[in-house]
């Protein structure tokens, strides 16, 4: 249905930009405009029924720089076939929904764009991104209602994430943002009904979790990064199996319904006397509170390396011993090895202090271990 509604609309958008189009140049293949020596393509007349679309690197000796105008690319001729798209290092942005209603498989995004603007991926088909660089923006809609799509790596680098980038990727199951990651929209995964698995970073930028951000999503817990401040409304809403969200001790503003539809098992994990133990405290919520942060100097960690299953040395022996002096071990330790039994108690370490809890040590958490 969304894809008959989508097809009447582009034909409508078509219609209606015949005017805009008439200054447009044309090549027989491509229709493009060139602006200060720049080109931008915004439509494609060639052959279809295509299996495989290369992009041209220039077009009258000048390097093609944008794909896409706001106008659809029709690929009525050709739906439920896979096209290939090949991208010329060229490229700086990828504009929607040139690509609307496409099959396309993998799709690689060269290391020379920079943006995928809003819409690119929209109401597609693409069964993996595959970046060879970092793109900075991504719009909003951006991969929304993606039919294939099942999980995403977003690479070191990105800054903004667009509102609905990701809204009803049914089929997305796993995510992973970037630490750089300074903003995101409100609605980021809503309706992503198969999303059970969401990486992001502690140490990441963002500061917000916006509205609607993981509405409908059966993650059953996650640890929101450390520069968090606030918590949009219905940021939670209807995720149902969620089971245990940690919240840093910054945050200073939660919506009286951020967590609205969620299980009534769900648990809090708060910074002691924090603004968001005092919030779950009046929302009803069961919490678990963690020791206040230690604030350590700057370039404390500069002093250590991290630790994890596999090293072996008088390093590993003397987190042991702080463990042990800080009550995770029963038995005052000799063992010299980072093994999965240690791992388990790094573990309960992290959690009690509201650290990502993968079990490794990681040079910011042995600071605050030997600071206590």
């Amino acid at each position: 249905m969304k894809k008959t509604v989508c097809i009447l609309l582009s034909l409508l958008m078509i219609l209606s930009s015949i005017a805009a189009l008439a200054a447009v140049k044309d090549n027989g293949v491509w229709q493009y405009e060139i602006t200060n020596g720049k080109v931008k393509l915004v439509a494609y007349n060639g052959t279809d029924k295509l299996k495989k679309l290369e992009f041209p690197a220039e077009i009258e000796d000048c390097p093609v720089t944008v794909i896409g105008d706001g106008m659809y690319f029709v690929w009525l001729s050709h739906v439920g076939q896979r096209t290939e798209l090949v991208f010329p290092e060229t490229v700086e942005t990828i504009v929607g929904p040139f690509f609307t209603i496409g099959y396309f498989g993998t799709v690689t995004i060269p290391a020379s764009v920079k943006e995928i603007a809003a819409e690119a991926f929209s109401i597609s088909s693409v069964s993996e991104f595959k970046f060879a660089g970092a793109p900075e923006i991504y719009g909003a809609n951006a991969f929304s209602e993606n039919d294939d799509l099942k999980s995403i790596v977003i690479p070191e680098g990105a800054l903004t994430m667009g509102e609905s980038c990701f809204e009803k990727c049914d089929r997305l199951t796993s995510a992973v943002l970037p630490a750089s990651l300074e903003r995101i929209g409100a609605k980021l995964f809503n309706g992503c009904v198969r999303l059970t698995s969401i990486e992001i970073p502690k140490n990441c930028a963002i500061k917000e979790i916006p509205m609607g951000c993981f509405m409908s999503c059966p993650i059953k817990s996650i640890v929101l990064p450390g520069k968090v401040e606030s918590i949009g409304s219905n940021a939670f809403y209807a995720c149902e199996k969620l089971t245990s969200v940690t919240i840093p001790a910054g945050v200073t503003k939660i919506a009286s319904d951020a967590f609205s539809g969620c299980p009534s098992g769900l648990t809090l994990t708060v910074t002691e006397d924090s603004y968001a133990q005092q919030w779950a405290d009046e929302h009803g919520f069961k919490t678990k509170v963690v020791p206040a942060p230690v604030q350590l100097p700057e370039g404390a960690a500069d002093a250590y390396t991290e630790l994890k299953p596999g090293c072996k040395g008088q390093e590993v022996l003397d987190a042991r011993t702080k463990l042990y002096e800080l009550g995770y071990f029963k038995n005052v330790p000799t063992q010299t090895e980072y093994t999965t039994n240690m791992m388990d108690y790094v573990r309960k370490f992290e959690a009690d202090y509201g650290l990502e809890t993968d079990g490794i040590l990681s040079p910011e958490d042995l600071a605050l271990l030997y600071a206590l």
